[in-house]
């Protein structure tokens, strides 16, 4: 139980920290915790993504949604099976 929930922690930290650069490098800010959440539990932030669009090129863009995308829907995985643990 514990070595789950350490690693879903652990999981969850390298995903931020993930999107947190992804920002950082789009952007040339450094987000705060709120916006790294709106992006991976909203499924992405739209002025986000046009900024991203006009300073990076569209290829670019699209592989690190992609990249948003599956981390996302690996941690929705996760998250029903944290109640069968606690």
């Amino acid at each position: 139980m514990i070595d789950f929930q350490s690693l879903r922690q652990r999981m969850m930290s390298e995903y931020k920290e993930t999107v947190g650069r992804r920002y950082y490098t789009v952007t040339g800010e450094t987000p705060r915790d709120e916006v790294i959440e709106k992006i991976i539990f909203d499924g992405g932030d739209q002025q986000f993504l046009e900024r991203a669009i006009q300073e990076h090129g569209r290829g670019k863009v699209l592989e690190t949604v992609v990249e948003i995308q599956d981390r996302h829907e690996s941690a929705k995985e996760i998250k029903p099976h944290l109640n069968t643990f606690q």
